[in-house]
């Protein structure tokens, strides 16, 4: 009887705080931090912020809420009054293990910051705030967790990327109108399934709804090896149907490099069923029809690849016709538009780069693409069982600007942070090999 009881409180308590998120931001926020701050166990303060952080940016696309009244400014007060509150009721502190990575993130990320400030003119400097605040939020937080509280976050993650999921399903089967934006902004049709519409879940775009689901099987299958395998297979299998539902072939073949790449223990053992599963995959699909049929044939004639590819064409451009200065150091964040209306990037039926490490160059020139590429390097050599979910989001970077996403970027952070946190005793003192994933690729969606 005190469950149903404390489940009914439940559901009213968030039937209150999204109706009050809708009507006044600021009440939801004080509602929050209230809960945050003066009614959690100290135990449990940490990691509820985190999930708090990480729900909202879920949630709520800030980028697309400016029809919402105060709603993006109550969501994004919402992330550090809650992460201030949670650090001073349980006087935990953030403890980084890895501070190479670490540093060089945190270098990239002041060096974006000066840019855009200093060519506010054509940088976004209000979405880079909305972008890495929340960002650094969950970062900090994770950083300041430990072992238990992690894995409960991680959890949380799961389970909110298969509810998405789910409703994923729901809204390409019934058609369902997309949430915080018009059909005519986002709606494509789906070429993986035909007939069908790329589903976005509550992320206002189907990429990053497919990134949060791979995310979450990388995390998944981070424990194969664990006690906790429990629920592994169901939960791939439900996530893998929503990144079907949004349409997205590059995280589609991910997560079948992800299942290769998981099976064994050994290097030399996973590579081989890797290898063999691939051979015996290319041959499955070829006697099936697959390669004459209208899905591989819009996978590799569609403007989706060609655009992709039009991203690694502007290169050249942008390292010729920019000044020395603009090529070095960059034009700041979310200062694509202007780039693409002066023919400097590919043109198209959409406008958008789709390639981090372009839109890296694009914002903050060479010097934060070595950044970027050297933080990426060292966080996938040190990420131990989350080497994974590191390679998981490089590899989104190659068919997304993840970065120029509030949401994806939280997830992107989320993930470092798993590896910026102070190493596990398993870590320390590790009890089996880590397992090989393969290099980067680059895919098309």
């Amino acid at each position: 009887m005190r469950g149903i009881w404390f489940g009914t409180a439940g559901v009213v308590a968030v039937i209150v705080a999204v109706a009050a998120a809708l009507s006044q931001p600021l009440v939801a926020v004080a509602i929050v931090t209230l809960i945050v701050g003066a009614l959690l166990p100290s135990r449990t303060v940490v990691p509820v912020a985190a999930a708090i952080v990480l729900g909202l940016m879920i949630a709520f696309p800030v980028q697309y809420l400016d029809n919402f009244g105060g709603l993006a400014r109550g969501v994004l007060f919402a992330a550090p009054a809650v992460t201030v509150l949670a650090l001073a009721r349980s006087r935990q502190r953030p403890q980084i293990g890895s501070r190479t990575p670490a540093a060089l993130v945190a270098t990239y990320t002041v060096l974006l910051a000066l840019i855009t400030f200093l060519h506010r003119d054509i940088a976004n400097l209000n979405l880079l705030w909305a972008t890495v605040v929340p960002a650094v939020c969950i970062a900090v937080l994770l950083s300041a967790s430990d072992d238990k509280q992690t894995r409960w976050v991680e959890n949380f993650v799961i389970l909110v990327a298969c509810a998405e999921s789910a409703y994923g399903l729901a809204e390409m089967l019934a058609h369902l109108a997309p949430l915080w934006t018009d059909v005519a902004a986002t709606g494509r049709a789906s070429q993986i399934l035909p007939g069908f519409t790329r589903a976005q879940g509550t992320l206002a775009h189907p990429l990053p709804l497919a990134l949060l689901s791979v995310v979450s099987i990388a995390l998944l299958l981070s424990r194969r090896h664990t006690n906790q395998r429990r629920g592994i297979v169901p939960g791939v299998a439900i996530l893998t149907l929503g990144v079907i539902a949004t349409g997205s072939r590059s995280a589609l073949v991910l997560i079948v490099l992800l299942l290769a790449f998981s099976i064994g223990r050994r290097a030399w053992s996973v590579l081989s069923v890797a290898a063999g599963l691939g051979v015996l995959g290319v041959l499955g699909l070829a006697a099936g029809g697959f390669f004459s049929s209208n899905v591989w044939t819009n996978f590799v004639r569609g403007d989706s690849l060609s655009h992709r590819n039009g991203a690694l064409d502007a290169v050249p451009r942008l390292l010729q016709d920019q000044s020395i200065t603009l090529v070095v150091f960059g034009n700041g964040y979310f200062s694509a538009p202007s780039l693409f209306a002066r023919g400097l990037l590919q043109q198209g039926s959409f406008f958008a780069i789709d390639n981090q490490f372009v839109t890296t160059l694009v914002e903050t020139g060479i010097i934060g693409v070595l950044l970027l590429g050297v933080a990426c390097s060292v966080i996938f050599f040190r990420a131990a069982r989350y080497r994974m979910l590191i390679f998981t989001v490089i590899a989104f970077f190659f068919t997304f600007d993840l970065l120029s996403w509030p949401s994806a970027a939280t997830l992107f952070a989320f993930s470092l942070a798993l590896v910026f946190r102070r190493p596990d005793p398993e870590e320390i003192h590790p009890g089996s090999p880590s397992l090989p994933v393969p290099r980067q690729t680059s895919t098309a969606r």
